[in-house]
């Protein structure tokens, strides 16, 4: 049999605080006339609650992700009245593809560390550079005198390695 914990008046416990929403540290404030506790104050918030457990981390993550994809499950069922194999036909046009591919190509770059485009820069494989009328581009193909470069339109052809006049 388990032994039953007394706990007198000002004892620090570890409770679930409800508007911490945490697993925290508390003090006993009341008891029962059994001597069980009935009310605790949390340490952090100072607020006054019924004794409630710490919960287990382990299951309240589960239960989050649980819930998660259960929101992705509906965002993705037949909600617009297609099956996911249309959905994914439709969207596999060249312009999607394309804007995909500069979607992962682009999703952890910083615009403010690109180079800034002109025909005389040289530029190399995955360069990321920055074009006055495309926008933000990386380099997919290095040519002799010419690069294609993946924007959110699609791919550009442009010069590079151009000799400067002057």
């Amino acid at each position: 049999m388990a032994e039953e914990v007394k706990y007198t008046l000002g004892d620090d416990i570890e409770i679930y605080c409800r508007w911490c929403r945490l697993n925290t540290n508390g003090v006993v404030s009341a008891l029962d006339q059994a001597g069980a506790l009935a009310k605790v104050q949390c340490r952090t918030c100072r607020n006054f609650l019924p004794f409630k457990p710490p919960r287990d981390a382990g299951a309240e993550k589960q239960k989050l992700m649980d819930k998660a994809l259960r929101m992705r499950d509906r965002r993705t069922s037949s909600g617009s009245g297609k099956s996911t194999k249309q959905a994914q036909d439709t969207s596999l046009s060249a312009e999607a593809v394309a804007r995909r591919m500069w979607d992962e190509a682009t999703r952890e770059v910083n615009p403010l560390k690109s180079k800034i485009y002109r025909p005389t820069l040289t530029l190399e494989m995955e360069d990321i550079v920055t074009h006055p009328k495309h926008g933000l581009g990386v380099v997919s193909e290095v040519g002799d005198d010419y690069v294609l470069a993946l924007f959110r339109e699609g791919i550009q052809r442009l010069d590079h390695n151009q000799e400067v006049d002057g």
